[in-house]
């Protein structure tokens, strides 16, 4: 067997997918500032990690979007204070190998809310907007994945990669046809195989570089290019 490469840990920036209890403890990530996140990577450290994946979006984004202000954390330290670009100059310091993970049509309750047209249907055709997921077939829909995946990749500097954590796919087919849309660049990027899940593909790995190229381009695919 051989050994691994890259131990690590995920975290969110902000709440992610939970519903904020009615106070939020320093436990909760949504709560720390830069100090405290350094302290954290610290910890991490010295238990053998050498990679951290951050979650950059979640029902609300938690940082101060120039593109969807209406749906950001508005409590987040990060919002009040933009502290993230230290957080990611203190993980090269560190050697700790820093991810962007971005949750695409899911993870999206905020913005589900205010356009519950483009939320997936229950069996009963009414919109579960309740989920947070939103239907992929929605140009609408992906455009706002989209465009948060521009604008942080342009707000934050210092990943070493980017994930893209997708809605399941239903064949093998179907995630070909998206690899096959943002094929790897010239040059180093970061890749982690695909993870199977239910029968499908849920997390794509793709390099910085390439996730810049992906957002200007499939801005105007057709639904079965992005998923």
């Amino acid at each position: 067997m051989m050994p691994l490469k890259h131990y690590g840990y995920y975290l969110f920036l902000g709440l992610g997918d939970f519903e904020a209890p009615p106070h939020l403890g320093s436990e909760w990530t949504s709560t720390w500032d830069l100090h405290m996140w350094r302290e954290r990577i610290e910890n991490l450290i010295r238990l053998g990690a050498n990679t951290l994946f951050i979650y950059l979006m979640g029902h609300n984004l938690p940082y101060a979007s120039h593109k969807f202000p209406e749906h950001i954390e508005r409590m987040h330290p990060n919002v009040k204070r933009d502290f993230f670009q230290g957080v990611l100059d203190w993980c090269g310091q560190r050697g700790i190998e820093a991810i962007a993970v971005f949750s695409t049509t899911g993870h999206a309750k905020g913005y589900v809310s205010s356009h519950p047209e483009l939320a997936i249907r229950g069996r009963d055709g009414r919109p579960q907007t309740q989920t947070g997921i939103m239907c992929h077939h929605k140009v609408e829909a992906r455009r706002y994945c989209l465009q948060v995946i521009e604008e942080c990749l342009g707000r934050y500097r210092g990943f070493a990669g980017v994930i893209l954590h997708l809605r399941s796919f239903r064949s093998h087919a179907s995630a070909q046809t998206v690899s096959e849309n943002i094929r790897r660049p010239p040059g180093r990027g970061y890749w982690l195989p695909l993870t199977k899940r239910r029968g499908g593909f849920s997390c794509l790995p793709i390099s910085v570089s390439s996730a810049r190229r992906w957002s200007h381009m499939c801005a105007g695919c057709s639904p079965r290019h992005v998923s």
